[in-house]
């Protein structure tokens, strides 16, 4: 099967303080070489030519390839959490794809919010606000940060309220189906820091913004209750770890998701044994 992703190469001086995330091209080049593309990819005829630098030696390769590859990529940096080849890919496929500016805009906003850069991801999220593709999603990221990163009430309050009547007004997707995918996102990030960054102040921080799209998520209870039991041993605190378990133990019998049930009486266990 002939892959209908082309590369060219084209070569010019760039300037000595350019500044671009050293393994952009060879990490899009080594993702294309392991995808097997779909019958859509094959088919498609909405391709982008994007331009993307290639590391020290002052070059550049032109990757044309279809708009569903170019979000399988994003979607693979985004798993990866490789913030600086994210950020640089979205905005070098935004100087091509005029439609989809906000996305990309949001986009970048996610990846810098990720990485703790939260004035730059608020410059992205107030861009992205602009489209009206993207307004409740912005709204509801620039009121977590103003909540739970900047201690501002009163801009959070304002960004609330901004993301409430965008959703409201919302007509590319239902509400239900916007607030999903928000509430999918933000638990995604929690689990990232409570998993695997495993800075559970930070992991907290979204479980709570989840828990403002649906107060019932049992499984957002659970993970916050996880991060205070984390912290708790990493410091510890018996005390402390002694308050969380009591506080799980009680969780277990309130709540009615029994995968939730089985998982606390198995961290109980694994407390237990240590």
């Amino acid at each position: 099967m002939i892959r209908k992703i082309l590369i060219i190469f084209v070569f010019f001086l760039l300037p000595f303080n350019n500044v671009y995330a050293a393994d952009l091209a060879e990490t899009l080049k080594s993702f294309l070489i392991s995808q097997t593309p779909s019958e859509e990819e094959n088919q498609s005829t909405n391709n982008l030519s994007i331009p993307i630098k290639l590391a020290g030696n002052g070059k550049e390769a032109v990757f044309v390839m279809p708009m569903i590859t170019v979000a399988k990529f994003v979607a693979y940096l985004s798993q990866k959490h490789d913030f600086a080849n994210m950020i640089e890919f979205c905005q070098q496929v935004k100087k091509v794809d005029n439609k989809d500016v906000g996305f990309w805009d949001q986009v970048t906003g996610q990846a810098y919010e990720e990485q703790g850069e939260m004035d730059r991801a608020i410059d992205y999220y107030l861009k992205a606000y602009q489209s009206k593709e993207q307004g409740p999603f912005a709204a509801f990221r620039l009121w977590g940060i103003y909540n739970f990163y900047k201690d501002d009430k009163v801009a959070a309050s304002e960004w609330l309220g901004k993301f409430s009547s965008t959703l409201s007004s919302y007509t590319i997707l239902p509400p239900d189906r916007v607030k999903m995918n928000i509430e999918r996102d933000t638990f995604n990030f929690g689990n990232y820091f409570l998993n695997e960054a495993r800075d559970f102040d930070r992991a907290n921080k979204y479980f709570e913004m989840v828990l403002q799209i649906d107060p019932e998520n049992s499984r957002a209870k659970l993970n916050i209750l996880l991060g205070k039991l984390n912290s708790y041993i990493k410091l510890g605190d018996k005390a402390g770890i002694d308050k969380t378990k009591s506080e799980l133990k009680n969780f277990a019998q309130q709540t009615t998701d029994q995968e939730v049930v089985a998982h606390i009486d198995n961290i109980l266990k694994q407390v237990e044994e240590k």
